[in-house]
């Protein structure tokens, strides 16, 4: 594969003691914790400062007051800014992650229980569809307003987009500002974890490529050893539904080593994913309950997500694990806990990426960038996820094969539909979003699509400044 050089940086002899980093949307329990306790192991953040941007004061004062016993605990040379106005901390800023919640969980549930009721049924709504929609026009804006303050204050600063719908997000910055920017998500290696999984293979011994968009991705290369092992992943999710398949301890024996391994039953098992894996041949990710909102034509009711197992998101969960999250905080903020107890994920591929760029490791990661040509057969500029090649020159994305059909006409319809979502959430325009909505596939007719929106419009208000003369 070639690559595209996206960007250059010159990190070399940089005095890491001026190294900052401004985290926006602190109190996100999703990202935050995560990230700050990844600066306990990261070298390159030794005299550095720390920016924490939140826009809930007392959230603000637990997420410092956390970030402070990470540094007493583990004696780290870290200064602490905290501030409720991103202005007063970005100045000179190095690296800017997004984690945001315009709205928080009470716009959320507007998001899913609005749409339910004209039978537009959702399993996290998030990303795509008309869950997707709402959260671009509330975030969108906000993105473009922290990358035009970048320009201002910190115009040579990467910008780390966590905050969904990512693709929309990241393709507003791109599109609307100068800044460097792009979406950071593990839901490729979540995939490439799960196919692990089915074949009871080290990672290590393995190597694995995706593209696509963000959360709906096609894993169009899996190798064991250097061998193609997509036929023994076949036979396993089969095997897993019942399917007698007389020839899987031979594929087995075709992977020396791999047979000494304990023929583990297949956990987690992701049901429309292989049914799509054995009609397109391609693995797609991260799991059912994302994936199928980028297919709703094959889900027009409850029972349709019931009969492949994927559970609705229920909004009164994610409620009781922030409250568990704020708790969680106290304690350690009191002592009471370590920071040991605080899972560690996404902020692995923050460190991972920041790590290659300053010391040129060139390591592969999976990114949301541009399309300039990675994908053939998507749109040029529409934001792909894609693995890309990560050192001191900056970030060179790899150029993929052309997507298959039918996988390459879905994916170019939603990368259509992201920019009718760009256009509508920045110029607040109720008749954008309403061609947004008929574009998405799951569209419920012009009717119920018309009263779906403005009902959302509505019980969003206060999180929608753009659209606050147009909402009826």
């Amino acid at each position: 594969m070639r690559t595209i050089p996206l960007s250059f940086l010159q990190n070399l002899g940089v005095d890491m003691k001026r190294k900052k980093i401004v985290l926006i949307g602190a109190g996100s329990s999703s990202f935050m914790p995560a990230i700050l306790r990844g600066l306990i192991n990261s070298e390159d953040f030794r005299g550095a400062t720390v920016g924490l941007v939140d826009i809930v004061p007392e959230t603000l004062d637990l997420i410092e007051k956390t970030a402070w016993r990470i540094v007493k605990d583990n004696k780290l040379d870290l200064k602490i800014e905290a501030s409720t106005d991103r202005r007063d901390v970005l100045s000179d800023a190095d690296y800017v992650t997004m984690t945001i919640s315009v709205g928080g969980d009470k716009a959320w549930r507007n998001d899913l229980e609005i749409p339910a009721k004209y039978g537009w049924v959702q399993s996290t709504g998030d990303t795509s569809g008309i869950g997707g929609l709402s959260r671009g026009l509330r975030h969108i804006p906000v993105a473009v307003e922290v990358a035009k303050d970048m320009e201002e204050l910190c115009p040579k600063a990467w910008f780390f987009n966590f905050t969904n719908p990512l693709t929309p997000i990241t393709r507003a910055v791109c599109k609307e500002t100068s800044i460097k920017c792009m979406g950071l998500c593990i839901g490729v290696d979540i995939t490439h974890n799960y196919l692990c999984a089915i074949i009871n293979a080290d990672k290590k011994d393995t190597t694995a490529w995706a593209s696509g968009i963000n959360h709906f991705h096609f894993m169009y290369g899996f190798q064991w050893r250097g061998q193609d092992a997509y036929p023994l992943i076949e036979s396993r999710l089969k095997q897993a539904i019942g399917v007698d398949v007389t020839d899987l301890a031979e594929k087995i024996n075709d992977f020396p080593g791999l047979d000494l391994r304990p023929d583990q039953p297949v956990v987690g098992y992701q049901k429309f994913s292989s049914d799509l894996f054995f009609q397109t041949g391609f693995f797609p990710g991260p799991g059912d309950s994302h994936v199928s909102e980028f297919l709703p034509h094959f889900f027009r009711s409850k029972e349709d997500y019931e009969k492949y197992g994927i559970r609705l998101y229920h909004i009164n969960s994610k409620a009781e694990s922030t409250t568990s999250f704020i708790e969680h905080l106290r304690a350690i903020a009191e002592g009471r806990e370590g920071v040991d107890s605080i899972p560690m994920f996404e902020e692995q591929m923050v460190f991972g990426v920041i790590n290659n760029l300053l010391h040129g490791s060139g390591g592969i990661i999976h990114l949301n960038l541009p399309n300039h040509g990675q994908i053939p057969n998507l749109p040029e500029d529409a934001v792909v996820e894609v693995p890309c090649s990560v050192d001191t020159f900056g970030v060179s994305p790899l150029v993929c094969n052309a997507i298959p059909e039918p996988i390459a006409s879905w994916t170019r319809r939603w990368c259509e539909w992201d920019e009718l979502l760009v256009d509508a959430a920045l110029a607040g325009s109720k008749d954008m979003a309403m061609k947004a909505m008929l574009a998405d596939p799951g569209c419920r007719g012009i009717d119920a699509s018309s009263k779906m929106l403005d009902e959302i419009l509505s019980a969003n208000a206060s999180c929608l400044p753009r659209f606050k003369s147009k909402i009826s």
